[in-house]
């Protein structure tokens, strides 16, 4: 599961993108510096700051999904270190530990009915008491394999939700670029600056790579399974 989860939320939200920062013009003045050299322009100021909310919300974005990411790959190999987990114990599957836990639960109640309702000699009680303090540790174990299988189904969900959310990241960034794009041709027109044939305008910054180290996940911060 946790392969195909890295596969289908691997999006490169930034790809072959270009850059619209203060820097258009690599071999001149930048747009922005023409504006304020020719006077701020109302319909060439109202353009530049168009721009600016629209990369100001984009950057959120990025950030968004820089954080997304991360969680990703977290949860990735946090799958993959509990299936190992489950896997070398052979613990088989989560039913099985349920009814295991059903059926002690039982034993245990008929224990404490017994102790409360009947008499016993000091060692007979005793016993009783050992058994029951046995049943609890028996419940414990088995728990402690359900709950993994419960966080195993758990980082499905959240990779599934991540996935979903990175995928609309990726439209609202598709739509912006499209923005900027028409915003940038606007304010040229305005400016009377030629649009660049080779499309290399505005390409600084704009790339941003989100490289996530891949994070080891201890067993211990997921769970303890006690050897017998």
């Amino acid at each position: 599961m946790a392969a195909e989860s890295k596969d289908s939320h691997n999006i490169e939200v930034d790809k072959n993108k270009r850059s619209f920062g203060g820097n258009e013009e690599k071999r001149g003045k930048s747009l922005f510096d023409l504006i304020k050299e020719r006077g701020n322009p109302p319909e060439a100021e109202k353009l530049r700051v168009e721009i600016e909310e629209v990369k100001k919300s984009r950057t959120e974005l990025i950030s968004r999904v820089k954080w997304l990411r991360g969680r990703i790959n977290y949860k990735n190999n946090e799958s993959e270190t509990i299936a190992k987990l489950l896997q070398i114990n052979q613990f088989g599957d989560q039913e099985k530990y349920l009814k295991e836990v059903r059926m002690l639960n039982r034993q245990k109640r008929g224990l404490d009915f017994k102790i409360s309702t009947g008499t016993f000699s000091l060692s007979e009680e005793k016993n009783i008491i050992r058994k029951v303090k046995e049943i609890d540790n028996s419940i414990d174990e088995m728990m402690r394999v359900v709950r993994l299988f419960r966080k195993k189904d758990l980082i499905k969900k959240d990779l599934e939700t991540y996935g979903t959310e990175l995928k609309e990241i990726d439209e609202k960034i598709a739509v912006m670029d499209k923005q900027l794009d028409y915003l940038y041709s606007s304010l040229r027109k305005v400016l009377k600056v030629p649009e660049k044939k080779d499309k290399e305008r505005e390409n600084i910054g704009r790339r941003r790579e989100t490289k996530i180290n891949n994070v080891e996940v201890n067993l211990e911060d997921i769970v303890v399974i006690k050897k017998k």
